[in-house]
């Protein structure tokens, strides 16, 4: 019986293995940070209609600066807009001035960017297709 269930195993299509054997590893590297305060909280959105307020995907990076300031997430093959900001105080938030305008720095993948506001999903569109890829996002 054993014999037979390895065998099965074996000869299944790709087509009906599990869906996390499509994932792909997108990697972001943080660059510009000017303190090691703090930590970067990346996000990652999925659809228009969460992007920027609402990541799918979250994950807070500790600072070291003996270390690159890097995370992974691991996705389904797809389209994706990635954005960051250095949490300096740990609050959780982006903070902003009384009218908005963040007093953090933050950034958008394919360094997008908006005139007065976000950038667009489209602009900091990442399409994730290969195993492992890896993008930089600079902080301003």
């Amino acid at each position: 019986m054993l014999t037979l269930l390895v065998a099965v195993h074996f000869l299944l299509p790709p087509a009906i293995l599990p869906d996390n054997a499509m994932n792909q590893e997108l990697t972001i590297e943080i660059l510009g940070l000017n303190s090691y305060e703090g930590q970067v909280r990346v996000a990652v959105f999925t659809t228009n209609d969460d992007f920027p307020d609402k990541g799918t995907y979250q994950k807070s990076i500790s600072l070291d600066p003996t270390k690159k300031v890097q995370v992974a997430f691991t996705l389904p093959e797809g389209d994706y807009a990635v954005a960051a900001y250095h949490d300096k105080n740990g609050n959780g938030e982006l903070d902003t001035n009384m009218i908005g305008i963040p007093k953090e720095d933050y950034g958008f993948s394919n360094d997008a960017r908006g005139r007065m506001g976000p950038p667009s999903f489209d602009d900091a569109k990442v399409t994730v297709q290969q195993p492992a890829q890896t993008i930089q996002i600079n902080l301003r």
